[in-house]
């Protein structure tokens, strides 16, 4: 006698995406943030030439400090904890490297897509989210999926941009995606060759 086995719960169940801890979620995307402050200040005040200071500390103290206003913290809102805000500083550092070393091909990209945009007609701010988004998506060494670059560049514009920065932010990025060939990630790593 013969009997099939029944399937296992594993077979089963269907394949359902892998989620990133949430805590990994905010990291990057307080990354994100921290980094455009940093492009925003290197391209305002310090200059793209001059190295980011050493200790960097005084600026994790004042970012703890303002992160949550008065009123976030009357209805129960709490600051980030201070070892995601370590580790977010850390690669908000390596995002804001990584754009400055390869700013001429960022801008060549960006030119690219924003047809009859010079970026010098570009605010400042927007430059910056397009450079971060853009880097994040063709040169960073661990790639990102556009549609995460793009989301996260979008809710940039947002946060921080004038009225309807995010859909100029949207159709530069989603131009730059069109234009590129894909990159392979897993969940945020390069896939092996």
């Amino acid at each position: 006698m013969c009997t099939t086995s029944a399937p296992s719960r594993e077979e089963d169940a269907p394949r359902q995406r892998q989620e990133l801890p949430r805590s990994f979620r905010l990291q990057r995307t307080t990354s994100r943030r921290l980094a455009l402050q940093l492009l925003y200040a290197l391209e305002s005040n310090l200059g793209w030439t001059n190295p980011l200071p050493a200790n960097l500390d005084p600026f994790l103290d004042l970012i703890t400090d303002e992160q949550v206003s008065e009123e976030e913290q009357e209805q129960g809102k709490k600051p980030l904890p201070r070892s995601v805000l370590r580790k977010s500083w850390s690669r908000s550092r390596k995002l804001a490297e990584g754009v400055r070393e390869t700013l001429p091909q960022l801008d060549n990209a960006i030119a690219a897509a924003a047809k009859n945009w010079p970026l010098s007609r570009i605010s400042l701010l927007d430059r910056n989210i397009l450079r971060l988004a853009t880097y994040e998506m063709l040169f960073a060494p661990t790639p990102v999926s556009p549609a995460i670059a793009i989301n996260e560049a979008v809710d940039l514009a947002h946060a921080f941009g004038q009225k309807d920065s995010w859909r100029f932010v949207n159709g530069v990025l989603d131009q730059i995606r069109k234009s590129h060939p894909p990159r392979s990630f897993t969940l945020g790593a390069p896939a092996e060759a």
